[in-house]
């Protein structure tokens, strides 16, 4: 009797241990982390996209384990064990999926058998972000540096616009110009060199996958529709990206396509501007397998209308400046064997926008004088393809691409005239560019990469000015530029907690131009000649990392980034400009854990050595012309922090604070503007566009109706401090200085969402930006307002 009662006991023991669980029926990200937290346990997702999927409630006495099998009950997606106390879940294989008797098999379903899920190394962060910018697959918590990693489903609705805005408004250390769709700058961490787009390469890299979008052109504003998550790498980082990342790179990584699911997401929105016209957007994304387990294309295609909001008062038009956009964006992938795999994307876009975005403050409302409009064209088109697989412990990666960004915009001058002329300006970029690394990361502590790069990049600018009883004045200016390069970064896990970086990066550049407008060949060889030159860079970088404990990681790192010389056209002549270096020496601190932590975030100091620096500036009549504009200084501290109590509640803050200074203006510059040297003296001349402060304060909260209904909601407040907005002393004002307020509220139902959102909720009409026409004789009355009050209403939904 005793033993019978004693096995008993011992056999009811751990079910008495098991713990309360009470999971509410919802989306699996929200569901992992409640569960987690009442167990005791680490559970992660193998594909960020789960956290979508609609689960079960659970509520009762018992394991893990068992929560997680009746939560996914009905979900395509199983828990794997990968520790003690450690699962992962992954995506089920459609033949694991159980099927109802008589169900019709799926169409693109595999017939062969599946292998079971590949196991998770039991040492690995289930939970931890991958941050695939850095082409080698580092986990958030090993970078040396800053990073911010945006969910795709961020931007998609959002109230501000899927493009360059919807980035800037989501991330403290980025910013902005605002000309108007497809015409702006992105700056990070305060390296910005000026407001114009002119031959000189842009201070971010911007990447969709593995193509780069930009190079001495504006950011193209490609709509981000069906990403998987937006990556942005605070700079310097040319070791690994080379020429045009002294501020840092901005990553948009699309949806792969999935080779077992047949199905789409339709998305229409409305949108209501206050004083202004409606717009909207209308958006379809497919993905089809095409060979089962083999092939399968995923696409999307999408139409927008921003509506306008600026008056003509002269002319007795309104809401002139509505922008309509066309595009859409293609990826094929296929298994190749052996673990290989292949990818080819193509991307297209078109803008057109009927009239600049400024206005006048002597005007009533957001209005200006003009004779004619000011319209803006682009034309985007790009081409990419990929392979990737394993080369013995290695791993391969070659990618090739192209594109083409051609721009078209029409300016006022009339006022510098004292008549009507239109100044006509275009800029064609034509670029090629490949690569091809082998990436290393192994159990020994070595992670390693090294390759070879070529980019060839080929931009013609044009402008006339056609002045009555005047004649026209016009130049056309081509240039040139070839890179090859080596690089190669490797870190080593020293000790259990430190681990070191070094790498590098040489490069070689041939550039040359000529006057586009030439007919004489005796002219364009002499030009040439005049121009050819050949710069040979290197760039390195070398990083500590030590682990304080898990949770806790301090830094310090050092990088160099540049960008090549060029020519420029001024006053109808060749002139050359040389490259820039920016040298950053950066100490930083992270800590918790994203996604896991109640709390978590990073901050970090840093010091920037800007020297030659390249700007884009107008001249006194308000031709664009480019100048090393002499040497710099940047100091910034940025700090990043994250509240997460439970998961249907959280905070985000994030504050930027820049000093910047000129402190040796080069002899051009001088030159070009006297001013500029009193400024020096007196210790105010900073930096065009860098802003001395700004931050971010953001809120989610969600929730269930019960049943199948869930709601969330998104505010966030984002302040842009003071930024001077050229050189010179027609461009010596200050802009910035506003407040930028946003909501989104979403109601689920399974794969349907209705949503609202909500942008400038405090309808504040201050100046983004300080220049809408640099032929304005009078800028001080110019001013680009925010987009008044709008709200959005619309659908989402998958099938």
């Amino acid at each position: 009797m005793a033993a019978t009662a004693l096995a008993c006991l011992v056999t009811a023991a751990p079910a008495a241990a098991q713990p309360r669980v009470a999971i509410a029926p919802g989306r699996l990200g929200e569901a992992v982390i409640a569960l987690a937290a009442q167990t005791g346990t680490d559970i992660g997702l193998r594909d960020q996209r789960l956290a979508s999927l609609r689960v079960r409630g659970v509520t009762g006495e018992m394991s893990a384990e068992q929560a997680l099998a009746q939560m996914l009950r009905d979900a395509p997606a199983q828990a794997v064990r990968v520790g003690a106390n450690m699962w992962v879940v992954v995506p089920m294989r459609p033949s694991a999926r159980a099927k109802p008797r008589g169900a019709p098999r799926p169409q693109f379903a595999s017939q062969r058998p599946q292998p079971a899920p590949e196991p998770v190394p039991e040492t690995s962060d289930p939970v931890d972000i991958v941050v695939t910018a850095t082409k080698r697959q580092i986990r958030f918590g090993n970078l040396s540096g800053l990073a911010t990693v945006v969910g795709g489903d961020d931007f998609s609705p959002v109230p501000d616009g899927a493009n360059g805005n919807a980035i800037a408004s989501r991330a403290a250390s980025v910013t902005s110009t605002h000309f108007g769709a497809g015409r702006n700058k992105l700056f990070i961490r305060g390296i910005a060199d000026s407001a114009f787009s002119g031959p000189t390469q842009s201070t971010v890299g911007q990447y969709l996958g593995e193509a780069r979008t930009s190079y001495s052109a504006p950011d193209p504003d490609l709509r981000l529709h069906d990403l998987k998550a937006i990556e942005i790498l605070e700079g310097p980082q040319g070791t690994i990206f080379g020429a045009g990342s002294l501020g840092g790179i901005v990553k948009a990584v699309p949806a792969e396509p999935e080779f077992d699911r047949l199905g789409g997401r339709m998305i229409a929105t409305a949108t209501f501007t206050t004083g202004g016209s409606p717009g909207g957007e209308a958006v379809l994304i497919g993905n089809i397998p095409l060979i089962a387990d083999t092939a399968a294309l995923r696409a999307n295609v999408y139409r927008a209308r921003e509506g306008g909001y600026i008056d003509d008062i002269s002319r007795n038009r309104t809401d002139l400046n509505r922008s309509d956009i066309v595009g859409g964006r293609a990826i094929l992938a296929a298994k190749l064997g052996g673990g290989w795999t292949g990818e080819a994307m193509g991307a297209v876009q078109s803008i057109d926008t009927r009239d600049a975005q400024y206005a006048d403050r002597r005007m009533p409302g957001l209005g200006r004088r003009n004779p004619f409009d000011q319209p803006f064209a682009q034309r985007f088109v790009l081409g990419n393809a990929t392979l990737k697989g394993p080369v013995g412990a290695l791993n391969f990666t070659g990618t090739f691409g192209a594109l083409s960004n051609r721009t078209r915009e029409v300016f006022d001058a009339s006022t510098l005239f004292e008549q009507e002329a239109p100044y006509r300006q275009g800029n064609t970029t034509s670029l090629l560019a490949g690569e091809a690394r082998l990436d290393y990361s192994g159990s020994d502590g070595w992670s390693t990469l090294a390759g070879v790069s070529f980019l060839r990049n080929r931009s013609v600018g044009d402008r006339e000015v056609l002045v009555k009883n005047l004649g026209q004045y016009s130049a056309s200016v081509q240039s040139n530029v070839t890179e090859w390069t080596l690089f190669a970064e490797a870190s080593k896990r020293l000790t259990t907690r430190l681990t070191a970086t070094l790498g590098g990066r040489v490069s070689a550049i041939h550039l040359y131009g000529y006057r586009h407008d030439l007919v004489s060949t005796e002219d364009v060889i002499s030009d040439i000649a005049e121009s050819a030159r050949t710069e040979r860079v290197a760039a390195p970088s070398a990083a500590l990392l030590y682990a304080i404990r898990p949770d806790l990681q301090a830094f310090v790192r050092y990088q160099q980034g540049y960008r090549p010389g060029g020519i420029s056209i001024e006053f109808g002549r060749i002139t050359k400009f040389s490259n820039d270096r920016l040298a950053t020496f950066e100490l930083g601190l992270r800590f918790g854990k994203r996604q896991r932590s109640v709390v978590s975030g990073q901050m970090s100091l840093s010091v920037s050595r800007w020297s030659d620096i390249q700007a884009d500036v107008a001249d006194n009549i308000g031709l664009p012309i480019t100048l090393n504009i002499g040497n710099g200084k940047i100091t910034t501290a940025s700090a990043a922090i994250a509240f997460a109590p439970t998961p249907r509640f959280g905070l985000e803050a994030g504050l930027v604070y820049n000093r910047s200074r000129l402190d040796e203006p080069s002899e051009r510059l001088v030159t070009f503007s006297h001013a500029i040297a009193n400024e020096v003296t007196q210790g105010r001349a900073t930096l065009p566009n860098v802003t001395d402060f700004s931050a971010r304060v953001a809120a989610r909260f969600s929730g269930d109706f019960g049943g199948r209904w869930s709601w969330d909601l998104n505010g966030a407040i984002r302040y842009i401090g003071l930024s001077r907005l050229g050189l010179g002393v027609r461009f010596n004002k200050n802009q910035g200085g506003y407040t930028q307020t946003n909501l989104v509220g979403r109601l689920h139902h399974d794969d349907l969402t209705l949503f609202v959102a909500i942008n400038n909720l405090l309808d504040d009409k201050a100046s983004r930006f300080g220049v809408g026409n640099p032929f304005d004789l009078d800028l001080a009355l110019q001013y680009v307002p925010q987009r008044p009050r709008s709200v959005s209403v619309g659908v989402d939904l998958a099938f």
